[in-house]
């Protein structure tokens, strides 16, 4: 049975990965540092990223090690996907040389001394500093500093998505969740979801537990250890509904894991199968926010 205690860090643990992990500050001059072999299992252990959205950001940034078999191997273990050990195998760059450490002072030369600027928090640092609050459970500080990170770039989704994540998670604030959510699915990013995965017919009594994202295009599991997985293009979804029996005494009986249940209705070729799913929070108003953003971006209509 899952504590609530360890459910709270698995949230903490998502949006740790939608910003720490791989959107570390850079100053404008610097070039993205590639990702660690470290930060990339931990990014797939966590499991705050969509399949997708970890390629993304591979093939954007690269990496800093070399696919050997020991890496593949560390990258299975922890459920990285084969699609995102074959995006880092062929991403690897080497660290990028940091200028005047060869030993130029060494020799004599003169180096340049920095200009001494002071400048405010760019967008990476200010959603890396909301994140640290998120983690301190400081909701009121982490809603200001990724208002703050809107401000500046108001066309980047990452933001709303964190602002929407702590609304949903540390206010409570469904509605003003489901706006900024919106919001980040509207500008290309997704909609991230803590769930129970049920593997019995909607019984609940056998789950494993992982994170549902939403966007423009499709829905995707990602379970957290990697093992089970699928994606459904929005016209492969056929429908979305709570199902007729969640919670109550039976509910009761699995430790409230099936509280707020829905089904996705997915079809593939001439057959279709039911996805059942319950909020890790056990809050039915998160699912209800789960499907009413995959109909407005799915065109769901059952």
């Amino acid at each position: 049975m899952t504590t609530l205690k360890l459910k709270a860090g698995m949230l903490r643990g998502a949006v740790l990965g939608l910003s720490l992990l791989l959107f570390p500050a850079v100053s404008p001059a610097q070039a993205k540092k590639p990702i660690t072999r470290e930060g990339l299992v931990k990014a797939v252990r966590i499991n705050g990223l969509s399949t997708a959205e970890l390629i993304q950001q591979i093939q954007t940034r690269g990496v800093s090690f070399q696919m050997t078999p020991d890496a593949e191997s560390e990258l299975r273990a922890a459920g990285a996907r084969p699609e995102v050990i074959a995006a880092a195998r062929s991403s690897y760059r080497p660290g990028a040389v940091v200028a005047g450490s060869g030993g130029g002072g060494r020799r004599g030369g003169k180096q340049p001394q920095p200009t001494a600027t002071r400048r405010g928090p760019d967008y990476d640092e200010l959603t890396d500093q909301a994140t640290a609050a998120y983690d301190m459970r400081d909701a009121s500080r982490a809603t200001q500093l990724l208002q703050q990170a809107i401000q500046l770039s108001p066309q980047q989704p990452r933001a709303y998505q964190l602002l929407g994540f702590t609304q949903l998670y540390l206010q409570s604030n469904i509605s003003e969740a489901e706006r900024n959510m919106r919001r980040a699915i509207e500008l290309g990013g997704s909609a991230a979801f803590r769930v129970f995965h049920d593997h019995m017919n909607g019984t609940f009594s056998q789950t494993c537990s992982g994170t549902l994202f939403v966007t423009r295009s499709n829905v995707t599991y990602r379970a957290d250890d990697g093992r089970d997985t699928f994606e459904a293009a929005d016209g492969l979804i056929k429908e979305i509904k709570t199902n007729k029996v969640s919670g109550g005494a039976f509910g009761m009986l699995l430790g409230g894991k099936n509280l707020g249940a829905f089904h996705l209705k997915v079809k593939f070729g001439g057959d279709s199968k039911n996805y059942n799913f319950a909020p890790l929070t056990n809050k039915k108003a998160e699912s209800e926010l789960i499907i009413a953003l995959v109909k407005a971006y799915g065109g769901v209509q059952g």
